[in-house]
């Protein structure tokens, strides 16, 4: 079965199908109006208890639902599908030898939860402790030199425009909620892109409680393609890692997950050099990082947003705070940074 307006295939038996009659006494409810009962991060909204439950074995055209008069091909049938959330079991099926699997012990869990849950009202202008995502970061390409971060005001200011934008998606009533989740964090090599997502992407695992596929191309790195993914298994929190992995297994976690979860349920962040690398089949994207500035929207409610080289006066606390610099070579490097932590800090 696959949704017309939306194209997302429904993996379900039909009997565990929860069908509703989308009609108000003689009136179809309008696709307007269903949209009220469309999820955001997951939740449903909308209460269809207005409707007449429908019995999925019987034949949509059965009198009951639609009078003696119906005749298949008269006229359209509204119905709202209800799909139950599938009981995810692992992705351990996957015959992906470079697949990694663990779970997340409860300290652990703390412990990165801590280190992002309080993201919105870090206070710009001084260093943050971020040592459980940090060595998340170093499994999948690396990102910083320090298990801290220096956090600016154009950071705090990209993150609190994503966010209001999605606190607005989710109370949306309009079919483009979903779709103004999506995000462009634009910047150059170096300056800061990647803990920036990797502190997103840990911020809507735990307080949208949703899972979470992040990938990045770092060419960096001998294997520039990474693939982790943050999820729940039987009720534990599991994280899963594509060591060494290809575009094609990569697509095959990714197809995986949407079978499981359905597409809305699983959340794509994105971290790559540059915009046309994003992959086929990837375009779904919550949140994407890039070094590309000449990007033309795909639509007229995804958002960009530029992460500026940094201050001098922000290199020179960073410097001075995090790595120690003295002040006499402290303006040489600068000049010679061209604004980015990874040039300065060398």
């Amino acid at each position: 079965m696959r949704s017309r307006d939306h194209g997302d295939r429904i993996w379900c038996d039909a009997v565990d199908l929860i069908l509703y009659l989308a009609k108000n006494g003689t009136a179809w409810f309008t696709s307007e109006v269903l949209e009220e009962y469309r999820p955001v991060w997951g939740k449903p909204r909308g209460d269809p208890s207005r409707m007449v439950e429908m019995d999925p074995v019987l034949p949509i055209n059965d009198n009951l639902y639609v009078g003696r008069d119906f005749q298949p091909g008269n006229a359209e049938i509204h119905v709202l599908v209800v799909v139950p959330r599938r009981k995810f079991n692992s992705l351990s099926g996957i015959q992906i030898d470079t697949l990694r699997r663990s779970t997340f012990s409860q300290p652990e869990m703390d412990t990165l939860r801590e280190d992002c849950i309080h993201l919105p009202n870090w206070e710009a202008g001084i260093v943050h402790n971020v040592p459980s995502i940090w060595a998340f970061m170093k499994k999948i390409g690396g990102s910083t030199s320090f298990d801290k971060i220096f956090w600016r005001l154009e950071e705090k200011q990209v993150l609190s425009s994503i966010l209001d934008r999605w606190r607005e998606a989710s109370s949306d009533e309009s079919s483009l909620a979903d779709m103004r989740l999506r995000s462009i964090v634009i910047g150059s090599r170096g300056i800061g892109k990647s803990m920036l997502l990797a502190l997103m992407a840990f911020y809507i695992f735990f307080i949208y409680k949703t899972n979470v596929l992040f990938y990045r191309l770092v060419f960096l790195t001998p294997e520039p393609e990474f693939l982790s993914y943050l999820g729940y298994e039987n009720g534990n929190a599991v994280h899963y890692v594509l060591e060494e992995g290809t575009t094609e297994e990569a697509w095959n976690v990714r197809k995986e997950l949407n079978h499981q979860h359905g597409i809305r349920n699983c959340r794509l962040v994105m971290d790559v050099y540059s915009y046309k690398d994003v992959p086929k089949g990837f375009e779904s994207y919550t949140l994407l990082g890039t070094k590309e500035v000449d990007i033309k929207p795909q639509d007229s409610v995804t958002q960009h947003y530029l992460l500026p080289s940094w201050s001098q006066k922000d290199l020179f606390s960073l410097g001075e705070e995090m790595y120690d610099f003295r002040s006499y070579g402290i303006k040489e490097r600068y000049a010679t940074s061209g604004g980015r932590v990874r040039d300065f800090t060398r």
